[in-house]
């Protein structure tokens, strides 16, 4: 310990000198991000390196040297993620991309076949890319199951298509942590029943619209949904809907489902009726505060079409109903990561004391307070 003469106590050891790194709130933690493990794996949700046996690796140059519990290790990758999915077990629940771009083809995972937590993790430079023939997801999860996505970078492909989406969800569970979905044809990430979370993300560039969620739970925190949706689409930003549009069985169920928006940013998306966010026939209002929901394109900012007049409401937010002309009252941004302006209305002012949220950290990385409150929005200014 180190004699801390001020208090007149021994002061606890640095993170360092216990061989652990700097967390959040003072913490000493195994890992912040993947350069801290040597299996280039860290676990954002518990801040511990997970050990290489418990991850297989799939590599753009890597080689076909089977699968099961010594195959697509890190010193020997595999080149097919399909390979690396069939290596996987209850021991072995994350599958590691490798520096480099990984065409996607028909990337399911299904909750028939594994009933255990799927963790797709993306080491630095990660890249999962959608190929425009297929004109399918980059990824779907289907029937019940358990997905993690962290620190991955899902893209549309540089040809197109028109019918290719980021993620794709149906009866199941996926988390989004610390990625970006981007230029993909259509939805960045599209549920029906689902339970889907959206944590420190960037939904970004998609053609027709940002985030949908249809019968499904949502929860959308320290995240951007930025850019997408055109002058056409249904769609901008966020979508959130009561009945499932399709596939089979379609129609509405007599469900309440929970929707959670908070600290995050939803700008600069276009759409025909509601470029920023639009709720369809909820049962239940949506619980939205410090948010940012301005600079979308459309008739409406935020559009409720539901029987409530309150299903739609943000708090505590900037979050007009219409775009207004004068900009007074609005947050302003310095950047393309829509940091808040040193003069910006959003700054220290987000009532989210009373709550606590599912993770710590901004869009960023960094801390979620700095100064006497949260900033509105995403991104907390340094």
């Amino acid at each position: 310990a180190i004699a801390d003469d001020a208090a007149g106590i021994d002061a606890p050891p640095a993170c360092s000198d216990q061989g652990l790194v700097d967390g959040y709130d003072g913490a000493c933690v195994e890992c912040m991000e993947s350069s801290h493990c040597e299996s280039l794996v860290c676990d954002r949700r518990s801040f511990r390196c997970v050990p290489e046996a418990e991850a297989a690796y799939v590599a753009v140059d890597g080689t076909d040297n089977g699968s099961g519990a010594t195959g697509c290790t890190l010193e020997a990758p595999c080149r097919f993620k399909a390979r690396g999915l069939d290596a996987l077990s209850e021991d072995r629940r994350w599958l590691v991309f490798l520096e480099g771009t990984h065409l996607s083809d028909r990337f399911l995972i299904d909750g028939d076949l594994r009933a255990y937590e799927v963790n797709l993790y993306g080491a630095p430079g990660a890249i999962i890319q959608s190929i425009a023939a297929l004109d399918i997801p980059a990824i779907t999860a289907r029937d019940e199951a358990k997905l993690r996505i962290s620190s991955l970078r899902i893209i549309g492909s540089d040809a197109g298509g028109t019918n290719a989406q980021g993620v794709y969800c149906i009866d199941s569970d996926v988390e989004l942590l610390d990625s970006t979905i981007r230029d993909n044809g259509k939805t960045g990430m599209r549920g029906i029943r689902c339970r889907m979370k959206v944590h420190a993300s960037r939904i970004t560039g998609n053609g027709s619209g940002g985030l949908q969620a249809e019968e499904s739970d949502l929860e959308v925190v320290s995240s951007i949904v930025d850019k997408n949706g055109g002058n056409g689409t249904t769609i901008g930003g966020i979508r959130l809907r009561n009945c499932a549009i399709g596939p089979e069985p379609m129609g509405c169920e007599e469900i309440e489902r929970s929707y959670r928006i908070l600290s995050s940013t939803i700008a600069n998306n276009r759409a025909q009726d509601a470029g920023g966010v639009r709720c369809d026939g909820l049962k239940v209002p949506i619980f939205a505060r410090g948010n940012i929901v301005q600079d979308n394109v459309g008739t409406n900012n935020i559009q409720n079409t539901s029987t409530a007049t309150d299903m739609c409401v943000f708090t505590d937010s900037i979050a007009p109903p219409t775009q207004p002309v004068d900009p007074t009252g609005l947050a302003s941004f310095i950047d393309d990561d829509l940091e808040l302006g040193s003069n910006s209305p959003g700054l220290d002012v987000a009532a989210l004391d009373d709550l606590v949220l599912p993770i710590a950290w901004d869009f960023s990385g960094g801390p979620r307070v700095v100064g006497a409150h949260p900033d509105m929005g995403a991104q907390e200014r340094d």
